[in-house]
């Protein structure tokens, strides 16, 4: 899938945000993701995240060894991206996975190299070239 870059040159894709509401219904988001090759843990907006029933993940530390404050983590979504098929039939096909990810002040949301990895989904990218795709593991 090709990748696009945004005003700061950060590579983007279109994906999707997939969980329940607050009610328990099937709701679906379209959503931008950053692609961060630094980031272990994927991240979405806290506008995003209020539309969604989420639980925090209890396994994750409230406060670090120098007394700071962890970062939360979260249940209950699945992040969804398009991608290139290792056989290209179909040439394209949504990747999805439903990690645990945390939640971040503002927008734009992380696609994490957690997410990449669980999928089995390769990231290239020329930052000199201005292009890149995501697609599966050869």
């Amino acid at each position: 899938m090709a990748i696009s870059f945004d005003a700061h040159g950060l590579p983007t894709v279109d994906g999707k945000l997939v969980g329940k509401d607050k009610a328990g219904n099937p709701l679906t988001v379209d959503k931008k993701f950053n692609v961060d090759t630094g980031a272990s843990l994927s991240g979405i907006d806290e506008a995003n995240a209020a539309k969604f029933q989420l639980s925090e993940f209890k396994g994750a530390g409230k406060k670090t060894s120098a007394g700071g404050k962890a970062l939360s983590v979260y249940e209950g979504l699945t992040m969804k991206f398009p991608r290139k098929t290792k056989s290209g039939t179909p040439p394209e096909a949504e990747a999805e996975c439903p990690l645990r990810f945390a939640i971040i002040k503002h927008p734009p949301s992380i696609l994490g190299m957690d997410q990449l990895k669980a999928t089995g989904t390769d990231f290239v990218v020329s930052q000199k070239k201005r292009t890149g795709e995501l697609k599966e593991d050869p």
